[in-house]
């Protein structure tokens, strides 16, 4: 088989014997696509086939169809209708029953209007994404691959034309029925079912299978193959972030832009990455300083501001002036006396030793319950959660002091249940 170039287009001479048959061809047609990413840069995945984008458009008599229609109109080289109707390939030396025409092989009807053909729901061979069973000559093929059309000596056998296998073609692959050379566009060896090695993940054809560069790797979802390297960009991982060479899902340990460089969130401020790749505090922004982020919500507390005391706002402040005075995570107080060593003048463990103190008052014992609990001139705490009871100073559950984890408080009890330990 020689070829010889001819424009946009490639003549090919099949010989069998002392007979040759000549057959043009597009050599910008490419085949074995299943979506517009396996196509190169600036083509179209259709019926199977890499095309270039600028097939959607109508006009008589230009190469990919003329007239109306979405996707071309009639009497082009991909027919008329939504997707090309009529001929095969167009009317003239390819179309009607020849080589690579007539009937259903590349037109004929809707085609792009529903779910991509493809291996995942085709057993058979497709055309305009539809399903055909594969076993006619005029559309001859298995796996979900594109349909072949076999020429007027061949039939339609195992999902592949015949005239072409191992045997015949123990070098290349077969395409209608006829041996292709091994090339990143036609690839397989041994007499395979060629196929396209110019897609999102492969650049090249080796030894009969295609690969990523000289290395003979195939990229793994979520790249890109450039220039023989598989690489992580905005393309190939639109939907996560790039650690390296390798496509992450967003997370708080793998958090940035899409295709962008990942970044490990604060895990104290951070819980979560939202889809435009900023660290979250469950569905909000990440934490400001002095808070930390507990079930989704900022929060502050002794952890996230040890040395200063919060606010009403959850907001962990200095703790040293009259009216925001404190320390250790505790809310801040109002003190009329001053605030002296991040405690209010006027109530401290000297003149409280029993009691807690509330803007510079003292608590005493007797007074306090949980929202006002304390001891030693301490800030008075407010008891919750595990230790909802105020007892003698301290937060607990009634007598028997802070549940352990696993437990609740129930009735001035700690006990085991369902919801405190739902996992055993």
């Amino acid at each position: 088989m020689r070829s010889f170039r001819l424009g946009l287009w490639v003549l090919v001479a099949s010989c069998v014997g002392a007979a040759c048959q000549c057959v043009r061809v597009r050599d910008d047609v490419r085949y074995a696509c299943v979506e517009n990413t396996d196509c190169a840069a600036g083509q179209l995945c259709l019926s199977q086939q890499c095309v270039p984008a600028f097939v959607d458009g109508g006009g008589g008599g230009s190469s990919f169809g003329g007239g109306g229609g979405t996707n071309g109109g009639g009497g082009g080289a991909m027919g008329g209708g939504t997707n090309g109707g009529g001929t095969a390939m167009g009317g003239g030396t390819t179309g009607g029953g020849a080589t690579m025409g007539g009937g259903n092989a590349m037109g004929g009807g809707s085609g792009d209007s529903g779910t991509a053909c493809n291996a995942k729901n085709c057993a058979g061979c497709c055309v305009n994404d539809v399903c055909e069973v594969g076993t006619t000559a005029a559309a001859c093929g298995a796996g979900g691959a594109m349909c072949q059309t076999c020429p007027a000596t061949s039939q339609c056998q195992g999902g592949t034309c015949t005239g072409c296998d191992a045997t015949s073609c123990p070098l290349g692959c077969c395409f209608n029925g006829v041996c292709q050379a091994q090339s990143s566009t036609s690839c397989g060896v041994a007499g395979a079912v060629c196929t396209t090695c110019v897609t999102q993940r492969t650049d090249r054809c080796m030894s009969g299978a295609c690969a990523c560069g000289s290395a003979g790797i195939v990229c793994t979802s979520g790249q890109v193959c450039l220039s023989g390297v598989c690489q992580c960009n905005a393309s190939s991982c639109p939907n996560g972030c790039c650690d390296g060479d390798q496509c992450r899902p967003l997370s708080a340990t793998f958090c940035g832009a899409p295709g962008q460089m990942c970044a490990a969130c604060d895990a104290q401020r951070a819980n979560a990455c939202s889809a435009t790749g900023q660290c979250a505090c469950g569905t909000s922004s990440a934490c400001q300083q002095g808070q930390r982020c507990v079930n989704g919500t900022c929060t502050c507390d002794s952890t996230s501001c040890p040395t200063g005391c919060c606010d009403a706002q959850d907001v962990c402040r200095t703790g040293t002036s009259a009216t925001e005075c404190g320390n250790n995570g505790a809310d801040c107080q109002n003190c009329p006396g001053g605030c002296m060593n991040q405690q209010c003048a006027g109530c401290n463990a000297t003149n409280c030793a029993t009691g807690c103190c509330v803007n510079g008052n003292c608590i005493a014992p007797a007074a306090q319950n949980a929202s006002q609990c304390g001891a030693g001139g301490s800030f008075c705490a407010v008891c919750n959660g595990n230790a909802p009871d105020c007892v003698g100073g301290s937060c607990g559950c009634g007598d028997a002091g802070v549940c352990a984890a696993g437990q609740t408080c129930q009735g001035g009890m700690c006990v085991c249940n369902s919801s405190s330990c739902p996992g055993g």
